[in-house]
């Protein structure tokens, strides 16, 4: 049984949730009815599919190996979130508030990871997955989300 220190199971933590996090704006991509929100949800997806490949040396780097994401877990989330975006009015509004809390999850667990002693080129890499998530975040909202 491999024993993680609070480092390595914080980043194989934003890792996790970045792969989740590029899973569900895939799926939320092929579901909403708007092409430029969709092309948002897109390049959203890249970038988080491109963050826990960047974050997957740091991780090595810890001693550790970066873990998968729980794919049954993701696949009944994917479904509640089809099922609520299905019965809400505005399919599209539905979306941007589920990629909302999601990242809002994930930037939970990026600032958790920064509360470790981690090297600094993992912090400004960690700080740079932040940006990201809040360049992602103003583009929703401009899109009627809400905070």
């Amino acid at each position: 049984m491999l024993l993680r220190d609070d480092r390595q199971a914080a980043l194989n933590g934003v890792e996790s949730a970045l792969l989740e996090s590029a899973d569900g704006y895939t799926v939320a991509s092929g579901r909403c009815q708007d092409p430029s929100l969709a092309a948002l949800f897109e390049q959203a997806a890249l970038a988080r599919s491109e963050s826990a490949a960047a974050l997957a040396p740091h991780i090595r780097a810890l001693d550790d190996l970066p873990s998968e994401p729980d794919p049954d877990r993701e696949t009944l989330g994917q479904m509640i979130d089809g099922i609520r975006a299905y019965l809400a009015a505005d399919t599209d509004a539905q979306l941007v508030e589920q990629r909302l809390h999601a990242d809002m999850q994930l930037g939970e667990a990026v600032r958790a990871a920064l509360g470790e002693e981690l090297p600094e080129e993992t912090r400004r890499l960690l700080e740079q997955v932040l940006s990201m998530l809040a360049q992602t975040r103003e583009g929703l909202l401009e899109r009627g989300g809400s905070a």
